[in-house]
């Protein structure tokens, strides 16, 4: 694949400086001049197995699209090759498995955080490789992202709450920010009675505490408000 790799891109919470090696992922995007052979996959992928078997601790998610796609970004955007730990086991278990060839939602939201937040890892520089994201496409990512957080809250509270207060800041404020930075932020601006909240998820997305108690209904207001303050600035449908 070496001859028609474009550049290897790091985001999310490693790139941001916010990487908890106990929770975090390494977020790659890997982009190619032209579409990956299914032997190639198969090669890529048992790579990234030996590699998290040498080192555990180390759980990448990666995205492999086209040169073209990094250029003209659609949305939904369409993928080579996506690995993942919700797909770790359908690789280790069926050497013919493979996450290819679909589309993903989110892939335009990572697109958009490796432009303005990335880091260059191999290759081309990054303001030569991706093109600006439509701020639509980017916000409709994002609501899809969170628009069932009024009932997956209480399944993971640290990650709807902090994505719920990043994605305000950016209508707000037009900031592309980490998790961390948009709880940060919703501290100084959101009514005092959420504070409790948003403080311990950012205890414990960064690592200074390993768990906290649910309270499903404090979990559904806070919710419910801040889907209201999206709608509320004519971004949710």
């Amino acid at each position: 694949m070496q001859c028609d790799l474009v550049g290897v891109y790091l985001h999310g919470s490693l790139a941001m400086g916010c990487y908890n090696p106990q929770k975090s992922d390494v977020d790659l995007l890997v982009v190619v001049k032209k579409q990956l052979t299914e032997d190639t996959k198969k090669k890529l992928i048992r790579e990234i197995l030996l590699l998290e078997e040498k080192y555990p601790s180390c759980r990448l998610e990666m995205s492999v699209i086209l040169e073209n796609e990094a250029k003209h970004p659609s949305y939904p955007t369409p993928f080579e090759l996506h690995y993942s730990k919700e797909h770790k086991r359908n690789y280790e278990e069926d050497p013919n498995y493979s996450c290819s060839n679909e589309f993903d939602p989110d892939l335009i939201a990572h697109m958009m955080m490796t432009h303005y937040r990335g880091k260059l890892l191999y290759g081309k520089e990054i303001q030569q490789t991706f093109s600006a994201i439509n701020k639509e496409d980017y916000i409709a990512a994002c609501l899809q992202d969170v628009k069932d957080s009024r009932w997956k809250i209480r399944e993971d509270l640290v990650y709807y709450t902090l994505n719920l207060c990043r994605l305000l800041y950016f209508l707000g404020e037009g900031i592309i920010a980490s998790k961390r930075e948009g709880g940060e932020w919703a501290l100084k601006v959101l009514p005092s009675k959420y504070h409790n909240l948003v403080g311990t998820c950012l205890t414990v997305y960064n690592g200074q505490r390993t768990e906290m108690e649910i309270d499903k209904i404090e979990a559904t207001n806070f919710s419910d408000y801040m889907l209201k303050q999206i709608d509320n600035r004519g971004k949710l449908n």
